[in-house]
């Protein structure tokens, strides 16, 4: 027996409350560590972002394509150069033009214990007044209805290589030990080399249970797997007959599935790759690029930068710029190494992002270095660095100090920020007066630099787009505002629904908490500012005074450090 309990009656005796914890400090999380982009791709979903890590970028995106068939294919050696650089993981909006874009079922049918498939119609994959759904629910083939199948199938991953499906019935007895047909099936989706990509089983009868009473109906386990594939029944309860070949075992023991078989495929051939989904090319409209937009903005998942991976659309630009505002994290631009530098400055100034609120969010590379293909699937040539450089900041949020904060007072440039690719030659050799344009634009160079121990291509410079003489065109400042922002935000949520006095009390202890940490990691130094009095920050937290009731005020001035980009020198001879 207890010797207390949770809810005290009128009965003398012990009530023990749940444990109270006070203890919880601003965590940054690991939304740092993860970049964003909207890419074209041969594999990924199309209806909402999916998550590409170093392990599973085969099997997500597939091989990637070079670029040379088409410029687009950049973002996937520039996603794996990430994902093997630092980068946690990519948080990918596929790009498809919903006017092209299409997609159709793989269904199976039973004849006599015979299977075999077809794809149905392919119908638009895109419905713009229901964007989460992909294509629809019906089953035509030739403009017919399909009249009886034993299952149907979609995969949302949309693999312009094609799947395989398969299906096997396994053995079932009957009292006696003979065998009997069965309604139990293993479904498979596999690649064009036949590598299981899911496996499920079940039973074509809706009211199928196993010994937990739960249910064990294909489409019930399908949907308790993964969101990536839909699986409908034809007939209920329809069974595999044991004198069918893909039932059980055969003489030599071993299973033999089903797989998908083209009719005119030719004699001998096991299966067939089944093209159940059509890009339809990769002419992106403004309304692409919306959607696009729309679905990162609008995803739970963290990223803490957003990179153009070689994107040099005018729209997709613009619409990954003013995603940045929205998720308040930096976007990393590509200038095409290929440019000379009055062009190079003239594509950075086309987006118009210096005249935005948001320009310190801007941060714009340009690499006019040749080098080996990261990926190893394109000769050598001139790739983008924007996800090399959000990877390379994230290694750098992946250590924190004893306060939990990352080194984000250190951009990723100078010495330290070298690019680790093979066979680099820069192809453009940069003036004093270029280099001065090309800063004075809001761009920082990629290229090679003398030290002591030698020369290495490195990040040069550290601005952002912002054109004013402050700390907002410094892009260290921009990620230490934006963590600090983050985190006010996410706390602040915390805060909501609480009494007023209790959310004030409960604001300023974390604000002051939040600010000295920083200080102490070396994000904040004194301010020369007469108002601050030499602090570092300086903060307010009160009612709003025309709606003290329900609104509260929240106000915080921050001094953070610098970044030494330039050095003067004097040389004095004495006698």
């Amino acid at each position: 027996m207890s010797n207390f309990t949770r809810s005290l009656g009128k009965q003398p005796g012990i009530q023990l409350n749940p444990l109270v914890d006070g203890s919880a400090l601003a965590e940054v999380g690991q939304g740092d560590q993860v970049i964003a982009t909207m890419a074209r791709g041969l594999r990924g979903r199309i209806d909402k972002p999916f998550v590409v890590t170093s392990s599973n970028i085969k099997r997500i995106l597939g091989n990637g394509a070079t670029i040379r068939a088409n410029a687009l294919n950049e973002a996937y050696t520039q996603i794996y150069e990430a994902l093997n650089n630092g980068a946690m993981a990519v948080v990918v909006q596929r790009l498809v033009p919903a006017a092209t874009a299409q997609i159709g079922w793989i269904v199976a049918t039973q004849d006599a214990g015979n299977i075999s498939y077809a794809v149905t119609d392919l119908v638009d994959a895109i419905n713009p007044a229901d964007p989460l759904a992909v294509g629809n629910e019906t089953l035509e083939i030739g403009g017919e209805p399909v009249a009886s199948y034993l299952f149907a199938v979609k995969f949302l991953e949309c693999w312009n290589d094609g799947i395989v499906v398969s299906c096997h019935a396994p053995e079932e007895l009957d009292a006696n030990g003979a065998e009997v047909a069965t309604d139990v099936i293993t479904v498979e989706i596999l690649d064009a080399n036949l590598t299981v990509i899911y496996s499920f089983t079940g039973s074509t009868d809706p009211n199928a249970v196993n010994d937990y009473g739960e249910s064990i109906y294909l489409p019930d386990v399908v949907a308790n797997t993964t969101d990536t594939v839909e699986l409908k029944i034809g007939t209920a309860g329809a069974t595999i007959p044991a004198s069918s070949e893909h039932y059980g075992y055969s003489s030599t023991g071993v299973q033999v599935p089903a797989y998908t078989l083209a009719d005119d495929a030719p004699e001998g051939d096991d299966y067939s790759v089944f093209s159940y989904f059509s890009e339809g090319g990769t002419t992106y409209t403004t309304d692409d690029y919306d959607r696009a937009q729309k679905a990162l903005a609008q995803t739970t998942t963290e990223y803490g930068h957003i990179a153009s991976a070689g994107n040099q659309s005018l729209t997709g630009v613009i619409k990954m710029g003013e995603l940045a505002n929205l998720r308040n994290v930096p976007f990393v631009l590509d200038v095409p190494g290929n440019l000379s530098v009055e062009a190079a400055i003239t594509f950075v100034s086309q987006f118009g992002f210096s005249a935005q609120k948001y320009s310190h969010l801007i941060h714009a590379y340009w690499m006019p270095v040749r080098s080996a293909c990261p990926a190893g699937i394109n000769p050598n040539g001139f790739f983008g660095s924007s996800m090399l450089q959000a990877a390379l900041r994230c290694q750098r949020n992946a250590v924190t100090n004893a306060y939990g904060f990352a080194a984000k007072n250190y951009p990723i440039a100078g010495y330290e920020a070298q690019v680790p690719r093979a066979r680099l030659v820069q192809t453009r050799t940069l003036s004093e007066p270029e280099q001065s344009k090309i800063a004075a634009a809001g761009i920082n160079a990629v290229a090679f630099e003398s030290y002591d121990d030698g020369s290495r291509c490195v990040f040069v410079d550290s601005i952002t787009q912002s054109k004013a003489n402050s700390l907002k065109k410094l892009i260290s400042v921009a990620e230490m505002a934006t963590t600090i922002d983050d985190l006010a935000v996410k706390f602040g949520k915390k805060a909501l629904q609480k009494p007023m006095s209790v959310s004030i009390d409960m604001t300023t202890d974390f604000l002051r908490d939040l600010f000295e940490r920083a200080e102490r990691s070396g994000w904040l130094v004194p301010s020369d500012d007469p108002a601050m009095k030499g602090a570092s920050f300086a903060f307010s937290v009160e009612p709003d005074a025309n709606n003290p009731y329900d609104k509260m005020q929240m106000r915080y001035s921050l001094r953070y450090d610098g970044t030494t980009r330039q050095i003067e020198m004097t040389h004095t001879l004495v006698r």
